[in-house]
């Protein structure tokens, strides 16, 4: 396998998981700040900040799914 072979196989990987690969981040992040930290450090949640970052990733997640709808894979 060549140099530009392996390129090819590499980038065509990374632009089909790239994006689904940053879902799972974000949605993990909204669990791990939203629910995780504040039970492990027993504090009360900021339920403002907590809706500001779930509207944020919600918008990633509809931007998403808009282009999946008009095939701009």
């Amino acid at each position: 396998m060549t140099l530009k072979e392996l390129e090819a196989a590499l980038l065509e990987r990374v632009r089909v998981w790239w994006r689904p690969i940053a879902c799972v981040g974000i949605a993990g992040g909204v669990v791990i700040h939203g629910i995780v930290l504040p039970l492990w450090r027993q504090e009360s949640l900021d339920l403002m900040g907590w809706a500001a970052v779930i509207t944020a990733c919600s918008t990633a997640f509809a931007v998403r799914t808009w282009e999946k709808l008009n095939a701009n894979d």
